[in-house]
């Protein structure tokens, strides 16, 4: 999961529709080695924060999914608290995350390839 990934599809809700993300919205979270964790909107950094994976069901009598809690301050208060994704499916390049809940809201992130060491010719 540490790396850099792109937010290519979002939705769910009431409706459950899903809709890729405008290619004039760039929205990147970043997973770093150290727990750390950033978001970016179109190259700006919105959010730095930490991380961290666990595991629990989502609901009731389902098996445990890992989840992922990335604490935030965003509160009317700024109080800190975690904000809960839970991992449905995480490949070398997807990563798919979802709230859980009813009306849930869905995301499908794919990931941001770094770019090659420069070779002599």
């Amino acid at each position: 999961m540490r790396g850099e990934w792109r937010l290519a599809v979002s939705g769910g809700g009431i409706t459950g529709k899903m809709d890729p993300v405008p290619a004039s919205q760039d929205i990147r979270s970043v997973f770093g080695p150290d727990s750390t964790y950033a978001e970016y909107l179109n190259g700006k950094l919105t959010l730095t924060s930490t991380f961290r994976l666990a595991t629990r069901p989502a609901y009731q009598g389902v098996p445990a999914m890992t989840v992922l809690l990335t604490k935030s301050y965003n509160s009317p208060s700024g109080q800190a608290y975690y904000r809960v994704q839970y991992v449905t499916e995480l490949t070398p390049n997807k990563l798919y995350l979802t709230t859980g809940t009813g009306c849930a809201i869905n995301s499908e992130y794919v990931r941001v390839q770094a770019a090659s060491p420069a070779t002599a010719p």
